[in-house]
Protein backbone atom coordinates (compact mmCIF):
# COMPACT_ATOMS: atom_id res chain seq x y z
CA UNK A 1 0.00 0.00 0.00
CA UNK A 2 2.79 2.39 0.86
CA UNK A 3 4.52 1.49 -2.41
CA UNK A 4 1.35 2.27 -4.36
CA UNK A 5 1.06 5.63 -2.60
CA UNK A 6 4.63 6.62 -3.53
CA UNK A 7 4.08 5.47 -7.11
CA UNK A 8 0.85 7.48 -7.28
CA UNK A 9 2.58 10.61 -5.98
CA UNK A 10 5.44 10.13 -8.44
CA UNK A 11 3.03 9.68 -11.35
CA UNK A 12 1.13 12.77 -10.25
CA UNK A 13 4.37 14.79 -9.96
CA UNK A 14 5.62 13.59 -13.35
CA UNK A 15 2.26 14.55 -14.86
CA UNK A 16 2.52 18.04 -13.33
CA UNK A 17 6.03 18.46 -14.74
CA UNK A 18 4.69 17.35 -18.15
CA UNK A 19 1.84 19.88 -17.90
CA UNK A 20 4.29 22.63 -16.91
CA UNK A 21 6.42 21.80 -19.95
CA UNK A 22 3.37 21.97 -22.20
CA UNK A 23 2.40 25.27 -20.59
CA UNK A 24 5.89 26.64 -21.28
CA UNK A 25 5.64 25.64 -24.93
CA UNK A 26 2.20 27.26 -25.19
CA UNK A 27 3.38 30.52 -23.62
CA UNK A 28 6.45 30.59 -25.84
CA UNK A 29 4.26 30.10 -28.88
CA UNK A 30 1.98 32.96 -27.85
CA UNK A 31 4.71 35.32 -26.62
CA UNK A 32 7.51 34.26 -28.99
CA UNK A 33 6.57 36.69 -31.77
CA UNK A 34 6.26 39.60 -29.38
CA UNK A 35 9.49 38.71 -27.60
CA UNK A 36 11.32 38.35 -30.92
CA UNK A 37 10.11 41.79 -32.03
CA UNK A 38 11.27 43.34 -28.73
CA UNK A 39 14.69 41.70 -29.13
CA UNK A 40 15.00 43.04 -32.69
CA UNK A 41 14.12 46.58 -31.52
CA UNK A 42 16.63 46.36 -28.67
CA UNK A 43 19.25 45.13 -31.14
CA UNK A 44 18.58 48.14 -33.38
CA UNK A 45 19.01 50.46 -30.40
CA UNK A 46 22.31 48.84 -29.37
CA UNK A 47 23.57 48.99 -32.97
CA UNK A 48 22.70 52.70 -33.25
CA UNK A 49 24.50 53.51 -29.99
CA UNK A 50 27.51 51.53 -31.13
CA UNK A 51 27.67 53.37 -34.47
CA UNK A 52 27.38 56.74 -32.72
CA UNK A 53 30.19 55.84 -30.32
CA UNK A 54 32.35 54.61 -33.19
CA UNK A 55 31.79 57.81 -35.17
CA UNK A 56 32.71 59.90 -32.13
CA UNK A 57 35.92 57.91 -31.59
CA UNK A 58 36.79 58.27 -35.26
CA UNK A 59 36.35 62.04 -35.06
CA UNK A 60 38.56 62.20 -31.95
CA UNK A 61 41.31 60.18 -33.66
CA UNK A 62 41.18 62.50 -36.69
CA UNK A 63 41.57 65.53 -34.44
CA UNK A 64 44.48 63.92 -32.60
CA UNK A 65 46.24 63.10 -35.87
CA UNK A 66 45.86 66.71 -37.05
CA UNK A 67 47.31 67.97 -33.75
CA UNK A 68 50.27 65.60 -33.97
CA UNK A 69 50.99 66.61 -37.58
CA UNK A 70 50.77 70.33 -36.72
CA UNK A 71 53.06 69.85 -33.71
CA UNK A 72 55.56 67.91 -35.80
CA UNK A 73 55.59 70.60 -38.50
CA UNK A 74 56.07 73.34 -35.91
CA UNK A 75 58.93 71.42 -34.32
CA UNK A 76 60.59 70.82 -37.70
CA UNK A 77 60.36 74.52 -38.61
CA UNK A 78 61.88 75.46 -35.26
CA UNK A 79 64.78 73.04 -35.76
CA UNK A 80 65.32 74.20 -39.36
CA UNK A 81 65.46 77.82 -38.15
CA UNK A 82 67.99 76.84 -35.47
CA UNK A 83 70.09 75.04 -38.10
CA UNK A 84 70.09 78.15 -40.34
CA UNK A 85 71.12 80.32 -37.39
CA UNK A 86 73.98 77.96 -36.54
CA UNK A 87 75.07 77.88 -40.19
CA UNK A 88 75.28 81.67 -40.16
CA UNK A 89 77.27 81.61 -36.89
CA UNK A 90 79.62 78.99 -38.34
CA UNK A 91 80.22 81.14 -41.41
CA UNK A 92 81.01 84.17 -39.23
CA UNK A 93 83.34 82.21 -36.98
CA UNK A 94 85.10 80.64 -39.96
CA UNK A 95 85.64 84.11 -41.45
CA UNK A 96 87.01 85.38 -38.11
CA UNK A 97 89.26 82.35 -37.80
CA UNK A 98 90.83 83.06 -41.18
CA UNK A 99 91.67 86.62 -40.11
CA UNK A 100 92.73 85.87 -36.54
CA UNK A 101 96.19 85.10 -35.23
CA UNK A 102 97.23 81.55 -34.36
CA UNK A 103 96.17 81.69 -30.68
CA UNK A 104 92.78 83.15 -31.48
CA UNK A 105 92.33 80.62 -34.28
CA UNK A 106 92.60 77.74 -31.79
CA UNK A 107 89.92 79.30 -29.59
CA UNK A 108 87.63 80.07 -32.52
CA UNK A 109 88.19 76.60 -33.99
CA UNK A 110 87.08 75.09 -30.65
CA UNK A 111 83.87 77.12 -30.84
CA UNK A 112 83.38 76.06 -34.46
CA UNK A 113 83.87 72.39 -33.57
CA UNK A 114 81.40 72.64 -30.68
CA UNK A 115 78.80 74.38 -32.80
CA UNK A 116 79.24 71.89 -35.66
CA UNK A 117 78.80 69.01 -33.24
CA UNK A 118 75.55 70.50 -31.92
CA UNK A 119 74.35 71.16 -35.47
CA UNK A 120 75.10 67.58 -36.56
CA UNK A 121 73.24 66.17 -33.55
CA UNK A 122 70.23 68.39 -34.24
CA UNK A 123 70.26 67.54 -37.95
CA UNK A 124 70.29 63.82 -37.05
CA UNK A 125 67.34 64.36 -34.72
CA UNK A 126 65.44 66.20 -37.44
CA UNK A 127 66.18 63.43 -39.96
CA UNK A 128 64.72 60.87 -37.58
Amino acid sequence: MKHESITGHTKNYVHQVWLASLGTVGILQKEGGRLFSELVEEGKSVEARSKATQAKRHANVGSLVETVIATKETYQKKIEAQLKDWDAQLDQLTAKAKKAKAEARIKIQGEIDSLQSKRTALQNQLDQ
